[in-house]
């Protein structure tokens, strides 16, 4: 019996926004316990603060610009399995050498390697779900 991936006209983008949701869901529960560090570091008040202030705001500013331009960056997807895989194997990748480095880095140092292996990674799953087209769309440098 052979299962067919093609779905009704309108009803991919559905589930494509589903599947999208649902893996950055698994990433931001993967890596709760050094985001939530982050976070706590960027609403701390003190000398360290400065430098991650502005990680609060990253995201909203990210979704903000994507929301604005919904219609554009998703008119036409496609799931982007090789290109989006590719990605996500260097999320892993950046990862790995967090982990493997994490003695030898210092603890903002370490985040940061952390943080870089999630953006990666959430790139790839959006990659994955959506396609090259809507990434390159998207107005997030």
């Amino acid at each position: 019996m052979a299962v067919t991936l093609k779905a009704a006209k309108g009803s991919r983008a559905p589930s494509r926004a589903i599947g999208f949701a649902g893996s950055a869901i698994c990433l931001l529960v993967l890596f709760h316990t050094p985001l939530m560090k982050v976070v706590s570091l960027a609403l701390a008040s003190g000398h360290d603060a400065d430098q991650y202030s502005q990680v609060v705001l990253i995201p909203i500013v990210a979704a903000y610009l994507i929301l604005r331009q919904r219609k554009r960056i998703f008119a036409k997807t496609d799931l982007a399995a090789i290109p989006g895989i590719s990605v996500l194997v260097g999320g892993v990748f950046v990862f790995l050498l967090a982990e493997f480095a994490r003695g030898i880095l210092n603890q903002s140092d370490y985040l940061s390697a952390l943080m870089a292996s999630l953006v990666v990674l959430q790139i790839g799953t959006f990659v994955l779900w959506f396609g090259t087209r809507a990434f390159r769309l998207a107005p997030v440098p």
